[in-house]
Formats: C-alpha cells, structure tokens, sequence
C-alpha cells in the first residue's frame, strides 16, 4: 500500500470520525456572561513537581512564560471561552499511529 493511499485512507476514517450530524445550531438570544478568568487563578496552584494535567504541559514550562506570558495565555483562553472562537492553529493536530504489538488483540 503506497504512503498516499494510507494518509487518504486515515483522513476519510478522522472525517468520519469527527463528522457533526446536528446540523446547524440556533444562536442563543442572549449571550451568556461569565467573570473572566483571572490570572491569579491561572498560578495560585502551580507548584514545581506536580504531574501533568490532561493537556500533558508541566507546571515548570508555564512558570518559565513569566508574569507577561502567563497575563497573554490568560487573556487568549478568556477570549476563547467569551467567544467559542478557537483560533485555526490551535485547531491543527498531528495523529500518530502505533502499531500494535505482535500478539495483541
């Protein structure tokens, strides 16, 4: 099977796989408004050590952003939440295959 025909056959499967069958969705009259995050909120917990979240990030590379970086992530993840607005780089992924172990099932 040549390199080509797998990319084409992985994009039709991730297609398929995150198609929204919904439709379109009615706009809300009225937007909802919640208090944005603060930056204080963003560091009160970040202690060096701790294992990584869901999103895989150590606390020690958000502490190495500063006091500027952490303000610009915070004012970004406020403007996404406010607007349902993901930028399209946030949106590009990488997907790797594992093959599976001989044997498994």
């Amino acid at each position: 099977m040549e390199t080509s025909d797998i990319l084409e056959r992985w994009s039709e499967y991730i297609q398929e796989l995150f198609y929204d069958e919904r439709g379109q969705q009615p706009e809300t009259q009225t937007p909802i408004e919640d208090p944005p995050i603060l930056k204080a909120e963003t560091t009160n917990d970040m202690k060096n050590g701790k294992a990584a979240g869901p999103d895989q990030i150590p606390i020690e590379l958000l502490q190495a952003l500063g006091n500027w970086g952490i303000g610009q992530l915070t004012k970004l993840l406020n403007r996404i939440y406010n607007t349902g607005n993901i930028p399209k780089d946030m949106l590009i992924s990488t997907f790797i295959t594992l093959q599976k172990k001989p044997g498994a099932t």
